[in-house]
């Protein structure tokens, strides 16, 4: 059995003055402990238009409240559900990060103030996001019955679609 031995992550101070969010980075790589990086950005665009940072959100069924699994964020241990870990895990790239957007780790909801500045941006980090992914869970047979289902739909319909 390995033992994990880093120390627990504290959130750092966030620019409440300002439409400022946190962002993870999830370090390229697979393995049991997911490692990322939180770093503050901000909803604002660039000179010609475009958004500052790239970044996808991250809808998910919260499930159990229980943070029962690890993750490292800036070489900290953090305590995370188990959905929102196993999102993490398929999110996770062998060879390359990938910045994501999800409101439980990116917001320290222990601050009062905080939290009331990140609610009111929500729409905006969403709208701003590059996509949005939706994690439901593990697939199940169901599930993958289900999408077969979706893709055969998708694929008559196309067959079949009214033509002016």
């Amino acid at each position: 059995m390995v033992e994990f031995h880093v120390d627990r992550f504290n959130y750092g101070p966030i620019d409440l003055g300002c439409p400022a969010f946190r962002l993870l980075r999830i370090l390229k790589g697979q393995g049991l402990i997911v490692c990322c990086e939180l770093f503050q950005a901000f909803l604002t665009t660039t000179t010609d238009g475009t958004d500052a940072i790239s970044y996808e959100a991250l809808s998910y069924v919260w499930g159990s409240d229980k943070r029962d699994r690890v993750i490292e964020i800036n070489g900290k241990r953090f305590m995370v559900t188990r959905n929102l870990h196993d999102a993490l895990q398929q999110l996770q790239l062998p060879n390359r990060d990938r910045i994501v957007w999800a409101d439980a780790v990116y917001i320290n909801h222990s601050n009062k103030d905080e939290r009331g500045h990140q609610v009111r941006h929500m729409s905006q980090i969403y709208k701003r996001a590059s996509r949005v992914i939706y994690w439901l869970g593990p697939p199940t047979l169901e599930t993958d019955h289900c999408l077969r289902a979706l893709r055969s739909l998708e694929t008559n319909s196309r067959s079949i679609a009214h033509k002016n």
